[in-house]
């Protein structure tokens, strides 16, 4: 049965992110992204998972990328359900949130980064990505 024929092929399965929830106190850890989709805008560290990845294992790889620093710990918190764009084409995503502490105080980001910034739960910036902001709103409930 060719791609074109595969009725399981049709369906719009969501891919799978990891997202990184940085916090210390009531506060949590934003980055200004410097890459479409929402370029300029404020966003949580993680990314998708790649073939073969365990969500931890991707985690801690998004956190090495993006802040080039490990993991001490990461605590699941939920699954958060949105969408992301892609060149024009709109597509289910399902993001994993952890709890995360860092392992270490010196952090470095990479080119996706253009800043890092502590929020208050109080007073966030809008928030890159529909999943995100569903998960903002479940922290600033539950931490």
């Amino acid at each position: 049965m060719t791609e074109q024929n595969c009725k399981i092929c049709a369906f719009k399965n969501p891919k799978a992110t990891v997202t990184a929830v940085i916090s210390r106190g009531k506060e949590i850890l934003m980055a200004k992204r410097t890459e479409e989709p929402f370029k300029g805008h404020w966003d949580l560290i993680g990314g998708y998972m790649n073939e073969r990845e365990t969500p931890e294992e991707a985690l801690r790889r998004e956190i090495k990328e993006e802040l080039g620093i490990g993991c001490k710990s990461i605590k699941f918190l939920d699954f958060f359900p949105g969408y992301a764009s892609w060149r024009g084409i709109e597509y289910p995503v399902l993001s994993l949130a952890f709890l995360v502490d860092l392992d270490g105080k010196k952090i470095k980001t990479n080119q996706e980064i253009s800043e890092l910034k502590w929020f208050s739960l109080d007073s966030l910036p809008k928030v890159a990505f529909d999943s995100n902001v569903k998960i903002v709103d479940y922290v600033r409930k539950n931490l």
